[in-house]
């Protein structure tokens, strides 16, 4: 499960940019990730569309990393 919370919205007729926090929890409800992401918002055909986004965790890497990961990101 991902939980959303949009912290900031700003813009004008031509884009706008969404700022917000995260948190990914396992099957047990139990916090996995958490970190802060921005979305950029076009129109496009009357609608709203994602044009571009970025997330970016607020953990080590080691804390969600496989222990292939781990050795691979050491060397």
């Amino acid at each position: 499960t991902v939980e959303i919370i949009t912290v900031k919205i700003w813009g004008d007729s031509r884009r706008v940019d969404e700022e917000g926090t995260y948190k990914r929890l396992e099957s047990t409800e139990k916090q996995v990730d958490k970190g802060k992401y921005i979305v950029l918002w076009k129109p496009e055909a009357g609608n709203w569309k994602m044009f571009r986004d970025i997330w970016t965790s607020s953990l080590p890497v080691d804390t969600f990393a496989t222990k292939e990961e781990k050795t691979i990101i050491k060397n």
